[in-house]
């Protein structure tokens, strides 16, 4: 069965969510006009109207990050991968660190205790956040449907993988995680189907009330925009390179 197949959806996801999917993605795809939103184009830019911190601290970011994910791609090529495939375009310089900074700039600022990533892949993104966390009580969990291809971190990222049928393991799995008074970062970067993403949204928002939600990909389809539009959201959208527009909410904002 392969992986996001419509079998496998039906399998994973259940009968009416893979029907949500089929009209989403095959009969009526939502598309996202980037002219119609304010899109941020530099961390700079996202401070001046955001959490409002010096510029040093912005350009420590910036190149901390970049450094960081050079490392991190560096001993990603370099691994021993036993068969397994890399997926090239996330490495490099031709990698996207958009959602590096993002999530960089968020968790320096904020006092998270928790983070869930949805989406670990070659763990890319955990790995910068495991760096940036400012936090020693902090816990990071990253969530996949299957290991990969990953390098060695610092130790404090809990990897997840989740069991057949997906959909009812990723909800049981996330729920065990959250406890009363967790201020939480979800982070989603997993299937990127409009059906998949307006779930975890909404699961991650609404049940399990983080205080921020960021995801990768939000120009994909227009998951991400309905879904600030129908609980009445303030969203930030973010590109710094040629890769996809990153969004994220930050409750109380």
């Amino acid at each position: 069965m392969k992986v996001g197949s419509l079998t496998w959806r039906f399998y994973n996801y259940g009968f009416i969510p893979s029907l949500k999917y089929i009209y989403t993605e095959k009969v009526y795809k939502h598309i996202f006009d980037p002219s119609k939103y304010e899109i941020t184009t530099s961390l700079s830019l996202l401070n001046n109207k955001f959490l409002k911190i010096n510029e040093k601290d912005i350009l420590d970011i910036e190149n901390d990050s970049n450094r960081i994910f050079g490392d991190i791609c560096e001993k990603l090529i370099n691994l021993d991968t036993s068969g397994k495939t890399i997926k090239k375009s996330i490495v490099g310089t031709s990698g996207s660190t958009t959602r590096l900074k993002v999530l960089a700039y968020i968790i320096k600022n904020c006092d998270f205790n928790l983070i869930i990533e949805s989406g670990t892949q070659h763990s890319l993104s955990s790995l910068v956040m495991e760096k940036f966390m400012n936090t020693v009580n902090c816990s990071i969990f990253s969530i996949d449907i299957k290991p990969n291809v990953m390098p060695e971190g610092l130790g404090k990222i809990n990897y997840i993988i989740l069991k057949p049928r997906i959909r009812k393991s990723f909800k049981s799995t996330t729920r065990s995680l959250v406890y009363a008074n967790d201020k939480i970062l979800f982070f989603h970067d997993s299937d990127h189907s409009y059906e998949n993403m307006t779930f975890e949204f909404n699961w991650a928002w609404n049940e399990l009330k983080v205080a921020c939600l960021v995801s990768d990909d939000v120009s994909e389809n227009m998951a991400f925009s309905n879904f600030v539009k129908r609980n009445n959201l303030t969203p930030n959208y973010c590109k710094f390179d040629s890769g996809s527009v990153v969004g994220f909410v930050m409750r109380g904002h």
